[in-house]
């Protein structure tokens, strides 16, 4: 059943209260389905909707954007990827739970209980496909710990849209918690470092005067505090982040290969939701 904004606050504000409310369990046939996608390393300014189509082409992302709400701040938790997805799954910030690094080390589902549980205790399907990242056991029957039912916890963007249109297609008289996890466009750290796209190659990045402009925000800020300073350097002495030779023709080439990533998972976007229409209000 498709959902709008209204109708997903509305569904999560029961699934939250669920255990506390057994009244909320009755006929889960009514209550929505829910889809969540996200992408890894998505700018808000990424989008067709939101820079025009001259260098990118986002038509389902755009399509959500028209359709749902739109923030026009938003910000996550930490810039990094297991501290920031904690931070979604558990709603507590990185600094309660103490993952503020992309160490793996585990937390404590009593005190930081996945989003996921409330769901499955209010009668929903739960299914997580795509990167995980979460502090939470991936492998075997761990859906006591999570909440989720059914993971497939590859990181392959295509066998992560075909996991879940698979899921969402399934026949159940249940409504379903899915979420699709892509990695794109991830990849462009593979891109910037010179090595090989494991979600499939690009062609060459054609001369810089036909890539996309550099951003208003590529220089240095005006007033910036001093530790900004510190940590750019120390960033780009590291061999991860190997940005610190880029002139200004490799930046436009950068972002030239990134709109190109972001297409690629706005293209599989568009197959979930193929699958799965979302209704006008």
């Amino acid at each position: 059943m498709p959902i709008n904004r209204r109708e997903f606050i509305a569904a999560a504000s029961a699934a939250a209260l669920a255990p506390r409310t057994p009244e909320l369990l009755a006929e889960p046939a009514k209550r929505p389905n829910i889809l969540v996608i996200f992408a890894d390393q998505l700018s808000i300014d990424a989008l067709s909707a939101q820079i025009g189509k001259s260098y990118v082409s986002t038509p389902n992302l755009d399509g959500l954007r028209a359709r749902g709400m739109y923030f026009s701040r938003a910000y996550c938790a930490n810039p990094l990827c297991v501290p920031s997805r904690t931070a979604m799954f558990s709603g507590r910030y990185p600094v309660e739970t103490g993952v503020q690094t992309n160490e793996k080390t585990p937390v404590d589902p009593a005190r930081f209980p996945c989003m996921a549980l409330d769901f499955r205790r209010a009668g929903y399907r739960t299914g997580y496909f795509g990167k995980w990242h979460l502090l939470y056991p991936d492998k075997g029957n761990h859906g006591d710990v999570h909440g989720f039912d059914h993971i497939a916890s590859e990181i392959v963007d295509i066998k992560t849209a075909e996991h879940v249109n698979e899921f969402m297609s399934q026949s159940s008289d249940a409504p379903f918690l899915a979420v699709a996890s892509f990695l794109n466009p991830h990849n462009i750290c593979e891109w910037a470092r010179g090595q090989n796209l494991d979600q499939g190659s690009l062609p060459a990045a054609p001369p810089a005067e036909q890539c996309p402009p550099l951003r208003a925000n590529h220089g240095i800020m005006q007033g910036e505090p001093e530790i900004m300073g510190v940590m750019r350097e120390s960033y780009h002495n590291s061999p991860v982040f190997p940005v610190r030779d880029f002139d200004d023709a490799k930046w436009r080439q950068y972002e030239w290969a990134y709109y190109r990533l972001i297409e690629r998972v706005d293209t599989l976007i568009g197959k979930v939701l193929g699958r799965y229409t979302i209704r006008k209000e």
